[in-house]
């Protein structure tokens, strides 16, 4: 129980900066550059939570 729920805060931590991230990259290309990336906010966050896991998971095993 205690691995699992470990793990869900893991995949949290990364949802948000994930989200975070997307949102920084979103606001300066649009102050840059005039153009907006709006998939990167559906997008990053999941690429963040899947890299958090992937890193705790190898980190954890070994």
């Amino acid at each position: 129980m205690k691995n699992i729920a470990l793990m869900v805060l893991v995949l949290l931590g990364g949802l948000i900066g994930g989200l975070v991230l997307s949102i920084t990259i979103i606001d300066s290309s649009f102050q840059l550059f005039r153009v907006s990336f709006g998939s990167l906010i559906l997008l990053l966050p999941v690429a963040g939570a899947g890299i958090a896991l992937m890193l705790f998971l190898r980190k954890r095993n070994g």
